[in-house]
Order: structure tokens, then sequence, then C-alpha cells
């Protein structure tokens, strides 16, 4: 099984990816690379629709001002 894991690398998102060893875990979030960022919202569709299940554990912060 394909899980894609949002916020993959903080507490939560690294500890599920850890329990989910064994499956076919791709991790993501904004400080992996700059093709694996939650900010590129083309990127994190075509991977969404490639996987079976996805997790989100993220939070994006934006400065609004």
């Amino acid at each position: 099984m394909k899980i894609l894991v949002l916020g993959s690398s903080g507490v939560i998102g690294s500890s599920l990816v850890k329990k989910l060893s064994g499956h076919d875990v791709i991790e993501w979030d904004i400080e992996i690379s700059k093709n694996h960022d939650l900010r590129n919202p083309i990127g994190l569709q075509k991977i969404v629709d490639e996987c079976d299940f996805s997790m989100s554990h993220s939070h994006v912060y934006r400065d609004w001002e």
C-alpha cells in the first residue's frame, strides 16, 4: 500500500512514518526538498493521485501581513 504522510518531519508525522515501516511510505513536508514541498500544489496533487491513502499531520504557517 502506498501511503502519503503530509507533515512527515514533525513530531506526529515522523512517529507515524516509523510506525508505517513495511509499507510504501512517501514523506512530504516543507523542508524535505523543492519537489516535496507542501507549498507546491501541482507536485502535491500528482503524488496524492498516485497514493492509496494519505494522512495529513501538517500545518503551514502563512504570514498574511
